[in-house]
C-alpha cells in the first residue's frame, strides 16, 4: 500500500485498504490459475486461461518446462476424436546452402524408426488401427507433425510421435532409401504451376536471403546428406525449439500430464532465436532508358517485370510486394488479415468487381504472409482471360485499376478505416460468442504452428482476438505497397516464355530490354525487365486515358449491413430432431428441423428448383447450366459479398434436374439472402447481356483448361469416374459444347426450366421457428410464379418423372463379370512427367452389411499398401488404397503416381500386392481383426462441427430421396456385426480373376501410349478385355449394361 500511495500520490487510507484487498484477490486468483506440476522429476508451472471465444465445454491449460519446451492442453468434453501436434520452430529457411531441403528431408526421416519404436511407419500403423490419420509439413519457419485418432489411442500416439522426433534412429540405409520419396514429391510438384511460380518469384530474392532457398529438396541437393540430417536434428529438435499440443475429450489435467511426458523427452538445449535476415529483395530506381533497364537486372532488382509460361493454369498475373516492418513484435496481429481483406474485397465498386465486370479478370485474390516478423509479403493474384493476356492495353488497365484502388485505401481517413476494423472485430466477437464445435486436428495443428511464434496465451486467443486498431501502423503497411516496390510475374499460356509485352503504354516500345533466364530447380524459362518510369506513371495516374471508364466505378467499402442484430432466436435446450415434412402442395415440399444444439442463432436453408429431366441430358445441357450458375453467382456475390464476410454463405449450383440454392448463417439475415438470390435469378430474363454470357463462358473455359492440365493422379481419378458414370463429362466434351451456348439459348434453358412444371423442395434447419421454412419457400415460389401465372394451375402428375440430382450424378455403370476395361490417356500437362494409375475392382451393388465389409477391409489394407508400395518399393509419393461405396456400388481402389515406373509396371506391382495381401488377410487373427473393426467404427464416428455440416448431411438424403438420416449409425451397427470370414469372402471376390475391373492410366506426354496389344496382355485370364479412351469405355458399358 505504501508503494501504491507513493506512486499515486493522493491515495487516502480507505483507498489504500481497498487497493490492498484487491491486490490480495488478484494475487489469490493468479495463484489458483497457476499451479506447480511435478511428475517424474519434472517440475512445471501450469497456467489456466479463461478467454472469450472458448466453447463452454472447453478448458485450456499451458505450461513451459525446464527444458524450454511449451505445452498446451485443450480439453473439450464434446469431442469424439483426440489429436496431437508437435511443432519444431525451424523450417526450410534454416537449410544449409549445401543441402537445400534438409529440414523437409528430416521431416521424412523421423518416421523411419526410433529407439523406443524401431520399426518403420509405426505411427501410421497405429493410426490405421484406431480410426485415425497422421501427417506432417515443413514450412519456411516451422515443421509440424500431427495426428488425429480415437481418444483411447491419444497417449500411445503421443508417445510414438514424441519418440520419433526426439530419438529417431536415422539409419543410413533407410535414410538413403527415403530420398526417393522426397525426389518423387518434388517431381509431383514440378508439373504444378502453384509450386513453379512460387519458386520463380523467390528466386529473384537476394541469394543470401533465406527466401531464395529451394525448400523441398531433391536428389541433387540431398544425396549424401544423412550425416547433415543427423546434425540438423541434433541442433533443432530440442526442448527450447519444441511445442506440444494435445486436444481431446479427456479431463484437462490428464491432457497436461500427456503433454508434459512428451515435451520433457526432448533434450534440454538452447536454440538461438531467428535473426533479422534483412530485406529479401534488391531495389532500384525505375529505369528511364534501355541502358538503365539492362544495368538494373544484374542482380535483378525491384520493380521487376517477369514473363513465363503457364503449364497448368490459365494466364495468371501475380504482384508481390515486400513490406518492411519497422516495429516488429512477438504479438499476433490481425492487420495482415485485414489488409488482405481490403485488397481482395469483392463487393460492389471493389477492384475485383470492377475488373470482373469489365471482363479483364476472372478472379482476384489477395494475401499477406506475415511469417517473417521483420518483413511481410503482400501478394495479389489475378486470373486473366486469354484476351487480357494478349492485349497490352488491357494489362495496363488492370494495373492502373489496381494501383488506383491501393491509393484509395491509402487515402482513407482514420474514421473510415477504423469503421471497417470495428466491423471485422464485431464479427470476430460474434464467432467467439457462438463458436462452432472444436475440430481436434485443426485446433492442434494451428495452435502448434502459432506456438513457434507467440507466447501460449497469445497463441490461444490469436484465432479470434482483434487488437486495438492502430491507424499509424496501418498506413505504414499500406504506404509501402507501391508499384515501385513490386515484383510482377505474368504466367502466360504458351509453350515457353514469350518476349515481354511492353508495360506502361499501349504502343510498341523500343526502350525495354528483356533478359532471358531459366529457373534452376523447376527449369522454368522466363524473361525479365525493369519496369520503366513511364509504366509507373501510367499505372498511378487517375486519368482514364486507356479508353476505359473503370476507374470512376471504384468505390470504397461501406459499413457491413449484414452483421446480425437479432441474436435471441434460441430455443434453449431444444434437442436436435431429424427433418420432417412440415408443408407441401402441388408444386412445393418443405422440410424442417428445430435444432439449437449448437447454442447459436444460426440456421441452414436449402432449396432446389426441380425441373423435369430433359430427355437427352448432354454436355451442352451441362454447359448451359454451368454458365447460368456462373452468371447468377457473380451477381449474388456482388450484392451479398458483405454477408459472407459476416459469416453467411450463399451457394447457387446446378443439378441434373434444375438448380439448388444453399444458404447458411445467422437466422436474422437468412430470409433476405434467400429472397435476394431469387430476385437475381428472375432478373436474368431482363438483365442478362451477351457480355454476361461471354464472360461466364470464358471463366468456365478457364476452369476446364485447368482441369485438362491437372496433376496425373487427379487425371487418373477423373478418367475412372468418366468411365463409370453416365453423366460425368470430360473437360474436352464440355469445352466442345461451350461455343454453342449463347444468351438466347441460356434464356431458353432457364425459361424451359420455369415453364416445365417445376417444383420447389426446401429444408430449413436451425433455431428459427419451423414455419419460417414454409414462409421463405412460398415467398420464393410466389416470386417465381409471378412470371408464369399458370404455373400453379398445371397438373404436377403430367410430364417426366422428377429424377433427383444425386440419383443421376452418382449413377454408376454395373460391369459384367469377367470384364476389365483399361483406359490409357496422355497427360495434357507437358511439365508433369509422372505416370498415374487407378485400379478399380467392382464388388457390385451393396447394402449396409456389404458396405461395412468393404470399409473394414479398407482399414485392414491401407497401412499394408503404404508400407509395401511406398516405404519398401518406393513406387512414388502418392500411393494408397481405399474402399469405395458410391451410387449404390461397392468397390476397392488402389492408386499410385510414379516418376520412375510406367503404368504397365505399376499395374503389375499392384496385382502382386493384391496377391500378397490375400495371405495377410487369410492369416489374420481375431484380435488383430477386431482392432481394425473398431478402427472402422471410429472412422465413422464424428460430431458435426456446425449446424451447416449437420444440415448438409440431411439435405443430401433429401436430395437423393433416400431419407436415411441415421445412415451412419446404421452403418456402424453393420460394422460391429462383421466377421473375419465376411471380409475374407469379400476380398476373395475382389481379387478373383472374374472380378469386374477398371484401370485408368495416365501417361506423360514424352512417352508413347502403350500399344493396345500390350494393354490387353495385362489382363490375361479375363474373358472380356477393353482398351481405349474413357469416353469409349463409357459407351461400351452403356451399350452392354445399362447404368444402375
Amino acid at each position: 500500500p505504501e508503494l501504491l500511495a507513493r506512486k499515486k500520490g493522493t491515495a487516502s487510507p480507505n483507498q489504500l485498504k481497498v487497493m490492498a484487498v484487491l491486490f490480495g484477490i488478484v494475487s489469490l486468483g493468479a495463484l489458483l490459475a497457476s499451479l506447480v506440476w511435478r511428475k517424474g522429476g519434472v517440475t512445471a508451472t501450469v497456467s489456466s486461461t479463461d478467454l472469450k471465444g472458448l466453447a463452454a465445454s472447453s478448458k485450456v491449460k499451458y505450461a513451459k518446462l525446464p527444458n524450454g519446451a511449451v505445452i498446451v492442453a485443450w480439453s473439450d468434453l464434446k469431442l469424439d476424436k483426440a489429436a496431437a501436434a508437435i511443432s519444431v520452430g525451424t523450417g526450410h529457411w534454416s537449410d544449409p546452402s549445401e543441402h537445400l531441403g534438409l529440414a523437409h528431408y528430416v521431416e521424412h526421416l523421423v518416421f523411419l524408426g526410433s529407439k523406443g519404436y524401431p520399426k518403420e511407419d509405426v505411427l501410421f500403423d497405429l493410426m490405421s488401427r484406431n480410426g485415425g490419420h497422421s501427417n506432417a509439413y515443413t514450412g519456411a519457419h516451422e515443421t509440424v507433425f500431427f495426428f488425429e485418432a480415437s481418444p483411447h489411442a491419444l497417449q500411445e500416439g503421443v508417445s510414438v510421435l514424441t519418440d520419433s522426433l526426439a530419438r529417431p534412429l536415422l539409419h543410413k540405409e533407410a535414410s538413403e532409401r527415403e530420398l526417393s520419396a522426397v525426389d518423387a514429391e518434388h517431381n509431383k510438384n514440378k508439373g504444378q504451376d502453384m509450386w513453379r511460380l512460387d519458386m520463380l518469384g523467390r528466386s529473384f530474392a537476394k541469394q543470401s536471403h533465406p527466401m531464395s532457398k529451394f525448400g523441398t529438396g531433391d536428389s541433387r541437393t540431398l544425396t549424401g546428406a544423412v550425416e547433415a540430417a543427423r546434425d540438423f536434428h541434433a541442433r533443432h529438435y530440442v526442448g527450447s525449439n519444441v511445442a506440444v499440443v494435445v486436444v481431446g475429450p479427456q479431463p484437462v489435467e490428464q491432457l497436461v500430464s500427456i503433454g508434459i511426458d512428451s515435451a520433457s523427452t526432448f533434450r534440454s538445449s538452447f536454440t538461438p532465436p531467428t535473426k533479422n535476415p534483412g530485406p529479401s529483395f534488391m531495389f532500384a530506381e525505375p529505369a528511364t532508358n534501355a541502358s538503365q533497364a539492362h544495368m538494373s537486372l544484374a542482380p535483378p532488382s525491384l520493380p521487376l517485370w517477369c514473363v513465363t509460361a503457364a503449364k497448368e493454369m490459365s494466364p495468371l498475373l501475380t504482384i508481390s510486394v515486400p513490406v518492411p516492418i519497422h516495429e516488429p513484435t512477438n504479438l499476433p496481429s490481425k492487420l495482415p488479415h485485414f489488409i488482405s481483406h481490403l485488397l481482395g474485397y469483392e463487393g460492389e465498386g471493389s477492384l475485383a468487381e470492377v475488373l470482373k465486370t469489365g471482363g479483364l479478370v476472372n478472379s482476384l485474390n489477395a494475401a499477406v504472409d506475415d511469417g517473417n516478423k521483420y518483413e511481410w509479403i503482400v501478394e495479389i493474384q489475378m486470373k486473366l482471360p486469354q484476351e487480357t493476356q494478349d492485349d497490352k492495353v488491357k494489362i495496363n488497365r488492370v494495373l492502373q485499376a489496381l494501383w488506383n484502388w491501393v491509393a484509395k485505401l491509402q487515402r482513407s481517413s482514420s474514421d473510415t478505416v477504423s469503421g471497417w476494423w470495428q466491423d471485422s472485430s464485431t464479427i470476430a466477437e460474434l464467432h467467439a460468442k457462438f463458436p462452432n464445435a472444436v475440430d481436434a486436428s485443426n485446433t492442434a495443428v494451428s495452435m502448434a504452428s502459432r506456438l513457434t511464434r507467440f507466447a501460449p496465451v497469445d497463441a490461444i486467443r490469436a484465432a479470434w482476438h482483434w487488437e486495438e486498431f492502430d491507424y499509424r501502423k496501418f498506413l505504414q503497411i499500406m504506404n509501402a505497397i507501391s508499384p515501385e516496390r513490386s515484383l510482377y510475374i505474368m504466367a502466360e499460356n504458351g509453350p515457353s516464355a514469350r518476349p515481354l509485352a511492353p508495360v506502361g503504354s499501349s504502343d510498341e516500345s523500343t526502350d525495354i530490354i528483356s533478359v532471358p533466364g531459366k529457373e534452376k530447380w523447376y527449369s522454368m524459362d522466363y524473361s525479365i525487365a525493369n519496369v520503366p518510369k513511364r509504366g509507373i506513371a501510367a499505372w498511378t495516374s487517375n486519368v482514364e486515358t486507356l479508353g476505359w471508364h473503370g476507374l470512376s466505378a471504384l468505390k470504397l467499402p461501406s459499413r457491413n449491413k449484414f452483421i446480425p442484430k437479432n441474436l435471441s432466436l434460441l430455443f434453449g435446450s431444444t434437442p436436435s430432431k431429424e427433418p420432417v415434412e412440415i408443408a407441401s402442395g402441388p408444386h412445393f415440399q418443405v422440410f424442417g428441423a428445430e435444432d439449437s444444439s449448437f447454442g447459436a442463432p444460426k440456421s441452414y436453408f436449402s432449396s432446389s428448383l426441380l425441373c423435369p429431366v430433359p430427355t437427352a441430358f448432354s454436355p451442352h445441357t451441362q454447359a448451359s447450366m454451368d454458365v447460368l450458375t456462373n452468371i447468377l453467382s457473380r451477381k449474388v456475390t456482388k450484392r451479398l459479398y458483405d454477408s459472407s464476410i459476416a459469416g453467411d454463405s450463399v451457394i447457387f449450383a446446378p443439378s441434373i434436374n434444375g438448380f439448388q440454392l444453399t444458404a447458411s448463417g445467422w437466422s436474422d439475415t437468412l430470409p433476405q439472402l434467400v429472397n435476394a438470390t431469387v430476385i437475381e435469378l428472375l432478373s436474368l430474363f431482363g438483365s442478362m447481356t451477351p457480355e454476361d454470357a461471354n464472360f461466364a463462358k470464358k471463366s468456365i473455359e478457364q476452369s476446364l483448361v485447368e482441369e485438362l492440365h491437372q496433376p496425373a493422379f487427379q487425371a487418373a481419378i477423373k478418367g475412372m469416374r468418366q468411365t463409370l458414370r453416365k453423366y460425368s463429362w470430360s473437360a474436352q466434351e464440355l469445352l466442345a459444347a461451350l461455343p454453342s451456348v449463347r444468351k438466347d439459348t441460356l434464356l431458353q434453358t432457364l425459361e424451359s426450366c420455369l415453364n416445365s412444371r417445376p417444383s420447389i423442395r426446401s429444408m430449413l434447419v436451425g433455431n428459427s421457428a419451423l414455419n419460417e421454412a414454409t414462409e421463405i419457400t412460398l415467398n420464393a415460389l410466389s416470386t417465381l410464379t409471378s412470371t408464369n401465372t399458370a404455373l400453379l394451375e398445371q397438373d404436377p402428375s403430367v410430364g417426366t418423372r422428377l429424377l433427383f440430382g444425386n440419383e443421376i450424378q452418382q449413377a454408376t455403370g454395373v460391369l459384367p463379370r469377367d470384364q476389365w476395361l483399361i483406359t490409357a490417356t496422355p497427360n495434357n500437362n507437358p511439365e508433369d512427367k509422372n505416370h498415374a494409375l487407378v485400379h478399380y475392382m467392382q464388388y457390385g451393388e451393396v447394402d449396409d452389411d456389404s458396405s461395412a465389409r468393404i470399409l473394414v477391409l479398407s482399414s485392414m489394407l491401407q497401412q499394408k499398401c503404404f508400407e509395401d508400395l511406398r516405404t519398401k518399393q518406393q513406387l512414388g509419393y502418392i500411393v494408397g488404397c481405399r474402399g469405395s461405396v458410391q451410387g449404390g456400388m461397392g468397390a476397392f481402389i488402389v492408386y499410385v503416381q510414379s516418376i520412375k515406373h510406367n503404368t504397365m509396371e505399376i499395374e503389375q506391382r499392384i496385382l502382386d500386392f493384391l496377391g500378397r495381401s490375400a495371405q495377410y488377410v487369410s492369416e489374420m487373427g481375431a484380435s488383430e481383426f477386431n482392432q481394425f473393426k473398431d478402427s472402422t467404427v471410429e472412422q465413422l464416428t464424428f460430431t458435426d462441427k456446425s449446424i451447416a455440416s449437420k444440415a448438409s448431411r440431411w439435405d443430401a438424403e433429401i436430395e437423393a430421396h433416400t431419407f436415411r438420416f441415421d445412415r451412419t449409425e446404421k452403418l456402424k451397427e453393420s460394422v460391429a456385426s462383421v466377421t473375419l470370414d465376411d471380409v475374407k469372402s469379400v476380398y476373395s471376390t475382389l481379387i478373383s480373376p472374374g472380378c469386374p475391373r477398371v484401370s485408368s492410366w495416365i501417361v506423360p506426354q514424352h512417352i508413347n501410349l502403350p500399344s493396345k496389344k500390350d494393354v490387353l496382355d495385362v489382363g490375361q485370364g479375363y474373358k472380356g478385355m477393353f482398351a481405349g479412351s474413357p469416353g469409349d469405355a463409357k459407351e461400351y458399358i452403356t451399350k452392354y449394361h445399362a447404368p444402375k
